[in-house]
């Protein structure tokens, strides 16, 4: 996946299905893990004065919500797998636990 390409991931959300990820952490370190894609946000981080784009999701590898960094995403494959019964359930348990403060790594 190009840096920056968001139009996967675009239609990911959209058509509410499950993505195998290949995803680097902040040391290059790649892990595999499904995602359910839930939206894309775009996050103001004041530490490091950046503008990051990330898809909020959950993460079926720790069972939690999680940000992913686009431009870390080396890879989405659609699984076929649909998201759709659990997409307000997962927003929800998102928006509750940003709410609480618990942010999501």
């Amino acid at each position: 996946m190009a840096t920056w390409d968001v139009a996967p991931l675009r239609l990911a959300c959209w058509d509410e299905i499950a993505r195998d990820l290949r995803y680097a952490d902040k040391d290059g370190q790649v892990t595999a893990r499904r995602g359910l894609p839930l939206t894309i946000a775009y996050l103001d981080n004041v530490l490091v004065l950046v503008l990051v784009l990330v898809l909020l999701g959950w993460c079926c590898l720790r069972d939690d919500c999680r940000q992913f960094r686009i431009d870390r995403i080396i890879a989405a494959t659609p699984t076929g797998d649909s998201v759709r019964p659990r997409r307000v359930a997962l927003l929800d348990a998102y928006v509750t636990r940003m709410a609480a403060g618990r942010s999501a790594p």
